[in-house]
């Protein structure tokens, strides 16, 4: 079963009295269900835009996208003060509306300095690996400037992102149904390489794969858009491009079978591009070999292996 579809344990909260409620942990506690939906429409248009930004949101139907305008909790923090806390246990996911924080991380020997892993600017989100995996903060937080925080509790982000990890992994499922590479794949096996996806972000005119380096994983475009381009034979000559992938299409499929060099350059075209990559190392610690797999439909593979023979795939 997917993590996130995992149902936690819950604590008891406390009222700690002065200000907002807050758990047990020290975290804010979200206010009571009749209390949730008394937001102005611009504060609710600035919720949906924020969580729509987190991958794990894009893709929500306009239902559990309204339980999570209506669940979402708005919490102020002066700069300086600590928002989450790394080795807690965690409470609530989060997203900048305003201000600045940072996100460092302990150093291994004690008494050594924190090191900021990122900067968190509005739009940022935060927090979510804790409640999906049951886990403890990976890392502090603390708002640099005055800061402006949407909230949502675990048990709503957590039934939320299960729903959206579901939907996430169909979709998916649904892209590798239709590479002729895994076409031999059973309904469950397509599952687990769903699974096992990860996720990738480019932005505008970086080299998602460069032409002539070996190829170790396939790529399939979620979010935006990327071109595929050969380089010209001499300095003179101009890159030409010979295919643009949009949302749905892959590349780079020939990588689960061989170490071939990649026959072009695939860059992102859009502002931002979002590919859902499988490595040949994770789907043949998965899968097995996908050669034996391919082997199931003897005609396919025939036809692959002559495609091998020829340019390939990116």
């Amino acid at each position: 079963m997917n993590a996130s579809c995992v149902r936690p344990s819950f604590v008891s909260h406390s009222d700690r009295g002065g200000g907002a409620r807050r758990s047990s942990r020290g975290e804010p506690e979200p206010p009571s269900p009749n209390s949730r939906a008394a937001k102005t429409a611009a504060q609710r248009d600035e919720v949906r835009a924020r969580v729509r930004d987190n991958i794990l949101f894009k893709d929500l139907d306009a239902a559990p996208l309204e339980e999570l305008v209506d669940a979402a909790f708005e919490v102020s923090y002066p700069a300086g003060a600590v928002v989450i806390e790394q080795g807690d246990e965690g409470d609530n996911f989060y997203v900048v509306a305003d201000g600045v924080a940072d996100a460092a991380v302990r150093g291994k020997i004690a008494g050594d300095a924190p090191t900021t892993v990122q900067v968190l600017e509005p739009g940022a989100s935060f927090g979510e690996l804790s409640l999906m995996y049951n886990s403890p903060r990976a890392a502090t937080v603390t708002a640099r400037t005055a800061c402006r925080l949407w909230a949502l509790d675990r048990e709503t982000f957590r039934d939320i992102a299960c729903v959206s990890s579901q939907r996430t992994r169909k979709t998916r499922e649904g892209f590798l149904e239709r590479v002729p590479v895994l076409s031999a794949l059973t309904a469950a096996e397509r599952s687990r390489v769903a699974d096992a996806i990860e996720t990738k972000s480019f932005a505008r005119g970086d080299a998602v794969v460069s032409q002539g380096e070996d190829g170790d994983a396939f790529y399939i475009v979620e979010r935006g858009q990327a071109a595929a381009a050969r380089e010209g034979v001499d300095a003179r000559e101009r890159d030409v491009e010979v295919k643009r992938y949009v949302p749905g299409d892959y590349f780079g499929e020939l990588a689960l079978l061989t170490e071939k060099r990649r026959a072009a350059t695939v860059r992102a075209v859009s502002d931002v591009l979002v590919c859902a990559v499988v490595s040949r190392a994770t789907f043949t610690r998965l899968m097995g070999s996908c050669e034996t797999i391919m082997k199931r439909n003897i005609e396919s593979y025939k036809e692959i292996m002559m495609t091998l023979g020829g340019v390939g795939s990116a």
